[in-house]
């Protein structure tokens, strides 16, 4: 056994015996009855961890929704002309968010 795992095996112990006395079953019907609940606390704080993880050094730009960003502003098929259409409402230099990246 290495260093680490001794070193760990009192906490794996300890979880261990936690989780031996869980009720799975109430823990599978509070998931159930929660779920909205849980999905939407998970969907508000990735929002938030986004908003404050935001690039505060980048340069003008649309912003468009969570995921999808601004894709929306690039409908046409003729790509180049919607980058002049930002390029002319921004300036030379502007920042797009596609798909989160």
């Amino acid at each position: 056994m290495g260093q680490a795992q001794s070193l760990l095996q009192p906490y794996v112990n300890e979880v261990a015996v936690y989780l031996k006395d869980v009720n799975k079953e109430a823990v599978r019907e509070f998931i159930q009855e929660n779920r909205w609940k849980l999905a939407a606390g998970c969907a508000v704080g990735w929002v938030a961890w986004r908003i404050y993880n935001y690039p505060r050094n980048l340069p003008p730009g649309p912003y468009g929704p969570p995921f999808i960003g601004a894709v929306h502003q690039l409908g046409s098929e003729k790509y180049y002309e919607d980058f002049d259409r930002l390029g002319k409402k921004y300036g030379d230099i502007y920042s797009i968010t596609v798909f989160g990246k």
